[in-house]
């Protein structure tokens, strides 16, 4: 059973926020796809350069971000976006859209 669709992931690194490590990565597969390991860590710089830019898009409680789908718009959000996966540390998921 996958977790918001994503069956495996990469690690690409860590930030602290809020005096906590919150741990980023990227997908390297889901219900519909796998995306390479280089892929994963080219498009993971981009989850980390926006997550080190714009902090206060996170839930002040995420302890991992998992990055679903690279930078895209989508008819319900015209921003360019990531979709990502914010988990606290109780292993609750909630998907988000990061302007980038």
């Amino acid at each position: 059973m996958s977790f918001h669709g994503i069956v495996s992931k990469r690690i690409i690194g860590s930030l602290s926020r809020n005096g906590r490590q919150v741990t980023l990565s990227a997908a390297t597969e889901t219900d519909a796809w796998r995306r390479s390991d280089e892929m994963a860590d080219k498009v993971g710089e981009i989850l980390k350069t926006t997550v080190e830019k714009k902090p206060e898009q996170l839930p002040a409680d995420t302890q991992q971000v998992i990055l679903r789908e690279s930078v895209h718009t989508s008819d319900a959000d015209k921003r360019d976006h990531l979709t990502v996966v914010c988990v606290n540390d109780k292993g609750e998921g909630k998907t988000l859209h990061l302007t980038v």
